[in-house]
């Protein structure tokens, strides 16, 4: 069994709106509904861990209600970084596996969870080749060095980890005061375990600006974003 973090505690400032974007409409609704009705059709994942702003609580509970989420959700304060938010709710987990996804990535299919949780490996991340040229820049704004993109990818979530992994790599790295900005990057580095990567895709993007939200309306009106389960 699963226990499924929710990562909905950003301000989404770059989207200009009172409302952070989380909260905004995709699609006739609310953007984080789109995430959580397709958690709720699966049935490895025992609970829900809703990071997000005190304020907000209410308003998500409204949601749940009106969109029949029928699973047990657990609300968490989320923390100054995103780092302190994940590492909050793994006081809360029950379960020896994690889910990790965050509401502004609502393009996610039920396909994509089953796909990870039908994985054999227990430390797994989706990833998408980088499609263009990637250079180093030095702090003098100039170019510094090439890099293969062949050997990068773009991190996408969700991704899923042993508790006792994450949970290690968590508590080591506040103990270092190291800052990661993703959770597989320091499975990585603190527990030395492979993190297996499964092919991701162009669609599950995150929502960061105000186009991006245009891009999703249009994702989806056309139907490039397909339930497979």
């Amino acid at each position: 069994m699963y226990s499924f973090i929710l990562l909905s505690a950003g301000k989404g400032l770059r989207f200009g709106k009172d409302l952070p974007k989380q909260y905004l409409l995709l699609a006739g609704k609310p953007m984080i509904v789109h995430t959580l009705e397709r958690v709720a059709r699966i049935n490895e994942i025992k609970e829900i861990i809703i990071v997000c702003e005190k304020e907000y609580e209410a308003l998500i509970k409204r949601y749940i209600v009106d969109y029949r989420i029928c699973r047990n959700v657990i609300f968490v304060k989320g923390g100054k970084t995103r780092q302190e938010s994940v590492y909050n709710s793994l006081k809360h987990v029950s379960c020896d596996n994690v889910i990790i996804h965050e509401a502004a990535r609502p393009m996610v299919t039920v396909s994509d969870f089953n796909k990870l949780i039908q994985c054999e490996y227990l430390n797994v991340s989706y990833t998408y080749q980088i499609p263009y040229t990637v250079l180093k820049r030095d702090e003098a704004n100039n170019i510094s060095g090439l890099l293969n993109r062949e050997e990068l990818v773009n991190i996408q979530l969700p991704q899923k980890f042993a508790k006792i992994d994450l949970l290690r790599a968590h508590e080591l790295s506040l103990k270092e005061g190291k800052t990661f900005t993703e959770d597989a990057s320091m499975v990585y580095y603190y527990c030395n375990k492979p993190i297996f990567c499964l092919q991701g895709n162009p669609y599950n993007v995150k929502m960061t600006e105000y186009v991006d939200l245009l891009y999703g309306e249009m994702l989806l009106k056309e139907e490039f974003v397909k339930e497979k389960d």
